[in-house]
């Protein structure tokens, strides 16, 4: 089994002063990077367990974020090695990125705005869930699968005609479901 561990890259920090935080492992002597896509503040983190500390007021979103991808890296190493499959790092990687752990597009944002939600502004919090109830008015059972250079060139064609949006505001939906297409599906991808 794998020794999957959390840690912080302390050489980059941001305007916050925080770092990103990236979980890591060997397969065979392979080393794999996975982002958290999440920054905490070097005072607030635990090098010595790779943990976020009570430091921080949102340490125990953030752990259970840093968590969730940690198993679904042990999930990964069990299956495989259950299976009695060699696993590699193109392997890995596409089971990791696989979205089939949620049935629809939108259990996934629900999923991550519970994660979420908690650290961003309610406007944005807002916009973001009434980007995601126009576009279950478009396609109401959406799938990872269906997300793609055609969906969203109708998706836009819909948000203009139908809402009589503009361009900036379609660019603001269309960079909203990047958000979600990009996140810490890192945890369950």
């Amino acid at each position: 089994m794998a020794v999957v561990r959390a840690y912080i890259e302390d050489s980059y920090v941001n305007k916050k002063g925080e770092s990103p935080v990236y979980v890591s492992f060997y397969i065979g002597r392979e080393k794999i990077v996975v982002p958290c896509k999440l920054s905490v503040s070097l005072k607030a983190w635990d090098k010595d367990v790779g943990r976020v500390t009570t430091r921080d007021k949102f340490h125990a979103d953030r752990n259970m974020m840093i968590d969730n991808i940690k198993k679904r890296v042990n999930d990964i190493f069990v299956k495989y090695r259950l299976a009695n499959k060699t696993l590699t790092r193109e392997v890995f990687l596409n089971e990791y990125h696989n979205p089939a752990v949620f049935n629809t597009f939108f259990e996934y944002v629900e999923w991550f705005q519970k994660l979420r939600f908690k650290e961003i502004e309610e406007s944005t919090a807002t916009h973001h869930k009434g980007v995601m109830k126009k576009i279950k008015g478009f396609k109401e059972n959406l799938t990872f699968d269906d997300i793609t250079t055609d969906f969203i060139r109708e998706y836009a064609i819909y948000l203009k005609d139908k809402f009589k949006n503009v361009k900036s505001t379609i660019n603001k939906n269309l960079t909203t479901i990047k958000i979600y297409m990009t996140m810490p599906f890192a945890a369950w991808r």
